[in-house]
């Protein structure tokens, strides 16, 4: 089965820079920077990129609906 890695999308940090990291790590990988939270549901593995500032990334995920109920669930 192949991998698939759903990088979360919350609105902050650099994702270009995680998800070309992921691809030199995991090739062959699927990689799918998103803010569906559907997305999650069909990943082998979820990123969920730091800012250094938590309170900014729950923000973040609480303005997507449905994000957080998607991540807790997967978790």
């Amino acid at each position: 089965m192949a991998q698939s890695v759903a990088v979360i999308d919350y609105g902050s940090g650099n994702l270009r820079s995680v998800e070309k990291s992921l691809k030199r790590v995991a090739p062959g990988a699927e990689i799918d920077v998103t803010s569906d939270p559907s997305v999650l549901k069909k990943a082998s593995h979820i990123v969920l990129p730091g800012v250094g500032a938590f309170a900014d990334c729950m923000r973040g995920l609480s303005d997507i609906p449905g994000m957080r109920e998607a991540l807790e669930e997967a978790v």
